[in-house]
């Protein structure tokens, strides 16, 4: 007879140890966490380790030299890269704050489709403005251009990038989510981490 298994991130393997442990409550301001990228999923035996980690999104790498590890939307991009070389990609944190940006410049909407040329924010710059490309028949951000990068091909966040995005992220808030119900705890969030 086949086991089920599952694949759990850090956020979930830290609760499965409390869970373990006899932990009927997390105290208030317990800080747990997890992050999209390298070390997040400790894989039990299943292929889904691979949402988990971003391995579907096109553009991320792992944390290496060139991987753009922050962005900052002000009047254009600015980029952070691993050792400050020519971005070859994003790590997990480059892609959290890309999508974060996004939303906050109005280019992302909340339910995660890209704005359309006519529906942007009249606030933002033109170069923003410029980034946002058709990409496949569904709108795109380009957030690095081809004479920026180390293989002189731009990158690009596409639809189905932010649509597999949202899967991660629903995969590792569900890894923490289920032990937790299983073990009937309550966890409690504090002011510093909103």
């Amino acid at each position: 007879m086949k086991r089920k298994l599952f694949a759990v991130s850090t956020l979930g393997l830290a609760l499965v140890i409390i869970v373990a442990a006899g932990c009927q409550t997390v105290p208030r301001g317990a800080g747990l966490g997890g992050a999209l990228g390298a070390g997040t999923g400790a894989i039990i035996g299943h292929q889904s380790g691979r949402a988990i980690e971003g391995a579907v999104i096109g553009g991320v790498v792992g944390a290496a030299a060139g991987a753009i590890e922050g962005i900052v939307l002000k009047d254009d991009v600015e980029l952070t890269t691993i050792g400050g070389s020519a971005p070859v990609g994003l790590c997990g944190s480059g892609l959290i704050d890309l999508a974060a940006e996004l939303l906050h410049k109005g280019i992302l909407l909340s339910q995660g489709l890209f704005a359309t040329p006519d529906t942007l924010p009249e606030t933002l710059s033109p170069a923003l403005r410029s980034r946002l490309i058709e990409h496949d028949g569904a709108q795109a951000f380009v957030f690095a251009h081809a004479g920026e990068t180390q293989s002189g091909v731009p990158l690009v966040l596409t639809q189905r990038d932010v649509r597999e995005f949202q899967l991660a992220t629903a995969a590792i808030r569900s890894t923490g989510a289920i032990p937790l119900r299983i073990s009937r705890c309550e966890v409690w969030t504090s002011a510093r981490h909103h």
